[in-house]
């Protein structure tokens, strides 16, 4: 394992791109979890997110995952141009003659990735019980860790998204046409997801239902990191 961290290492320290986005990243996640610390002005009025209530625990623990979860592009990116790189510039047969089995070979991408989402989401907990603790109205441990499972979720799903850009990099080899195929797969997915949401709503039989539908629309637009509570 420390073999194949090592050989990461050096691959990517000299690759500008993995460096810049990798920095980009951070700096980025870091500055949208105090954002709520940012008076908008909006339609007239100042509004302060903080003042909403979006650092009370427990509901803190959604909005920073569901915002900081925009992100993950960029490390994706990160991923894309580090594989495809290793095609593009022959490392990869290069790795191979060396001997580096293929076994090998993607076991280190999968490390790089697991190293990238356990980082990510120890930043993304630290910064949170921080603001939480240092804003929130409340402080009690029930409180506090009662929904902490979006911690873990957060790394479930930043942790799949890197496994199948990496699947889609090691099948396409092309960082264009990895974004294509990822592109045409999030279009696809949008539409069926609509017309999910669409059937749902058609059956709905009583007022009652339908009002619950209407609420989740209103919420995914003024509030989204809200919408699984509905």
């Amino acid at each position: 394992m420390i073999k194949l961290l090592k050989l990461e290492y050096y691959k990517n320290l000299n690759y500008r791109p993995f460096k810049i986005f990798t920095i980009l990243y951070f700096a980025i996640l870091i500055a949208l979890l105090f954002i709520g610390l940012v008076d908008f002005d909006l339609f007239g009025g100042t509004i302060n997110l903080k003042e909403q209530g979006i650092y009370n625990f427990p509901e803190i623990w959604n909005f920073t995952t569901w915002i900081v979860g925009l992100l993950k592009i960029f490390l994706g990116l990160i991923i894309v141009f580090s594989i495809s790189q290793e095609f593009s510039d022959r490392m990869f047969k290069q790795n191979t003659i060396d001997g580096l089995s293929r076994k090998e070979f993607i076991g280190s991408k999968l490390l790089t990735i697991s190293i990238f989402t356990i980082v990510s989401t120890v930043i993304v907990f630290a910064i949170t019980m921080f603001l939480g603790y240092q804003y929130s109205n409340t402080t009690d441990s029930a409180k506090v860790f009662e929904e902490i499972f979006f911690i873990g979720n957060y790394f479930v799903k930043l942790f799949t998204f890197f496994c199948f850009l990496m699947f889609l990099s090691i099948l396409l080899r092309k960082s264009v046409f990895v974004f294509l195929a990822f592109f045409v797969f999030w279009i696809v997915e949008s539409i069926l997801s609509a017309m999910e949401t669409f059937v749902k709503v058609k059956e709905c039989k009583d007022l009652k239902e339908m009002m619950s539908y209407k609420m989740i629309f209103l919420r995914l637009i003024f509030y989204p990191w809200k919408v699984c509570r509905a």
